[in-house]
Protein backbone atom coordinates (compact mmCIF):
# COMPACT_ATOMS: atom_id res chain seq x y z
CA UNK A 1 0.00 0.00 0.00
CA UNK A 2 2.70 2.19 0.69
CA UNK A 3 3.78 2.00 -3.04
CA UNK A 4 0.37 2.69 -4.22
CA UNK A 5 0.46 6.04 -1.78
CA UNK A 6 3.47 6.87 -3.01
CA UNK A 7 3.12 6.27 -6.36
CA UNK A 8 -0.04 8.67 -6.63
CA UNK A 9 1.25 11.66 -4.21
CA UNK A 10 4.50 11.44 -6.26
CA UNK A 11 1.77 12.78 -9.53
CA UNK A 12 1.58 15.82 -7.39
CA UNK A 13 4.23 16.87 -5.30
CA UNK A 14 8.05 16.90 -5.25
CA UNK A 15 8.85 13.64 -3.20
CA UNK A 16 12.16 15.63 -1.94
CA UNK A 17 10.17 18.86 -0.97
CA UNK A 18 9.42 19.28 2.62
CA UNK A 19 5.71 19.13 3.69
CA UNK A 20 3.50 18.98 6.46
CA UNK A 21 1.65 15.54 6.04
CA UNK A 22 -0.99 14.09 8.27
CA UNK A 23 -1.85 10.58 8.00
CA UNK A 24 -5.42 8.73 9.53
CA UNK A 25 -6.07 5.47 8.53
CA UNK A 26 -9.10 3.78 9.17
CA UNK A 27 -11.03 0.22 9.57
CA UNK A 28 -13.53 -1.12 6.91
CA UNK A 29 -16.52 0.45 8.95
CA UNK A 30 -14.54 3.95 8.80
CA UNK A 31 -13.86 3.64 12.60
CA UNK A 32 -10.69 5.90 13.36
CA UNK A 33 -7.28 3.52 13.78
CA UNK A 34 -4.71 6.03 14.29
CA UNK A 35 -3.93 9.76 13.00
CA UNK A 36 -0.48 10.98 12.82
CA UNK A 37 1.19 14.31 11.47
CA UNK A 38 4.30 15.74 11.07
CA UNK A 39 4.89 19.40 10.94
CA UNK A 40 8.42 21.32 10.43
CA UNK A 41 10.11 18.42 9.27
CA UNK A 42 13.76 18.74 7.62
CA UNK A 43 13.19 15.10 5.89
CA UNK A 44 11.72 14.88 2.35
CA UNK A 45 8.20 14.12 1.77
CA UNK A 46 9.32 9.89 0.93
CA UNK A 47 10.90 9.50 3.81
CA UNK A 48 8.39 11.56 6.20
CA UNK A 49 5.95 8.86 4.38
CA UNK A 50 8.31 5.84 4.84
CA UNK A 51 8.93 6.66 8.32
CA UNK A 52 4.81 7.06 9.71
CA UNK A 53 3.94 4.10 7.34
CA UNK A 54 6.65 1.79 8.55
CA UNK A 55 6.21 3.05 12.06
CA UNK A 56 2.81 3.28 12.79
CA UNK A 57 0.76 1.66 9.54
CA UNK A 58 2.27 -1.78 9.60
CA UNK A 59 1.77 -2.95 12.94
CA UNK A 60 -2.05 -2.71 12.10
CA UNK A 61 -2.11 -2.99 8.68
CA UNK A 62 -4.59 -6.18 8.55
CA UNK A 63 -7.03 -3.83 10.40
CA UNK A 64 -7.26 -1.03 8.61
CA UNK A 65 -8.94 -0.70 4.98
CA UNK A 66 -8.53 2.89 4.34
CA UNK A 67 -5.21 5.52 4.48
CA UNK A 68 -6.34 9.35 3.90
CA UNK A 69 -3.40 11.73 3.35
CA UNK A 70 -3.46 15.49 4.15
CA UNK A 71 -0.96 17.66 2.39
CA UNK A 72 -0.36 20.92 3.65
CA UNK A 73 -0.72 23.29 0.43
CA UNK A 74 -1.09 27.27 2.62
CA UNK A 75 -0.29 27.89 6.15
CA UNK A 76 -1.93 30.92 7.73
CA UNK A 77 -0.23 32.33 11.29
CA UNK A 78 -2.69 33.94 13.10
CA UNK A 79 -1.23 37.08 14.75
CA UNK A 80 -4.93 38.47 15.74
CA UNK A 81 -7.11 35.26 16.76
CA UNK A 82 -9.90 37.07 16.42
CA UNK A 83 -9.77 36.74 12.94
CA UNK A 84 -10.12 33.20 12.90
CA UNK A 85 -13.69 33.10 13.37
CA UNK A 86 -14.26 34.28 9.57
CA UNK A 87 -12.21 30.99 8.76
CA UNK A 88 -14.43 28.54 7.04
CA UNK A 89 -13.89 24.98 8.89
CA UNK A 90 -14.78 22.83 5.94
CA UNK A 91 -12.01 24.69 4.05
CA UNK A 92 -8.99 25.07 6.88
CA UNK A 93 -8.17 23.41 9.90
CA UNK A 94 -6.12 24.71 12.82
CA UNK A 95 -3.47 24.11 14.54
CA UNK A 96 -2.60 25.28 18.34
CA UNK A 97 1.27 25.40 19.38
CA UNK A 98 2.08 25.85 23.46
CA UNK A 99 4.80 28.34 23.78
CA UNK A 100 6.01 26.75 26.96
CA UNK A 101 6.31 23.20 26.40
CA UNK A 102 6.14 23.09 22.25
CA UNK A 103 2.90 20.88 22.39
CA UNK A 104 0.84 21.03 19.53
CA UNK A 105 -3.24 19.95 18.61
CA UNK A 106 -4.34 19.55 15.23
CA UNK A 107 -8.01 19.71 13.99
CA UNK A 108 -8.18 18.85 10.27
CA UNK A 109 -10.52 20.53 7.70
CA UNK A 110 -13.87 19.14 7.10
CA UNK A 111 -13.59 17.42 10.53
CA UNK A 112 -17.55 16.15 10.99
CA UNK A 113 -18.30 17.71 14.14
CA UNK A 114 -16.48 20.94 14.00
CA UNK A 115 -19.59 23.81 13.03
CA UNK A 116 -17.13 26.85 13.17
CA UNK A 117 -13.78 27.85 13.97
CA UNK A 118 -14.43 29.24 17.66
CA UNK A 119 -16.27 25.17 18.50
CA UNK A 120 -12.69 23.95 16.63
CA UNK A 121 -10.30 26.26 19.30
CA UNK A 122 -12.92 25.56 22.27
CA UNK A 123 -13.12 21.63 21.60
CA UNK A 124 -9.08 21.81 21.65
CA UNK A 125 -8.46 23.42 24.70
CA UNK A 126 -11.38 21.57 26.97
CA UNK A 127 -10.11 18.15 25.55
CA UNK A 128 -6.45 18.64 26.17
CA UNK A 129 -6.64 21.42 28.90
CA UNK A 130 -4.56 23.90 26.86
CA UNK A 131 -3.73 26.92 28.79
CA UNK A 132 -0.66 29.63 28.59
CA UNK A 133 0.86 31.26 25.89
CA UNK A 134 -0.35 29.57 22.68
CA UNK A 135 0.18 30.58 18.84
CA UNK A 136 -3.05 29.86 16.75
CA UNK A 137 -2.45 28.58 12.94
CA UNK A 138 -4.58 27.99 9.58
CA UNK A 139 -3.81 25.73 7.10
CA UNK A 140 -5.52 24.10 4.16
CA UNK A 141 -4.78 20.64 2.55
CA UNK A 142 -5.50 18.48 -0.30
CA UNK A 143 -6.49 15.70 0.78
CA UNK A 144 -6.66 11.99 -1.19
CA UNK A 145 -8.01 8.78 -0.01
CA UNK A 146 -6.75 5.08 -0.67
CA UNK A 147 -8.16 2.03 0.19
CA UNK A 148 -6.80 -1.71 0.23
Amino acid sequence: MLEKIKASLFKEYNAEEKKWVFLSWFTWSKDLLVSQWVCDTDLPLYQTLESIYQEHIEPVIKQLWYIVVDIVVELIELEDTNNIREMDPKEYGVIVVDQEDDKSWVILPNTEWIVDMKWALFAIKKQYWVHGKISIAVFRTERIIFSK
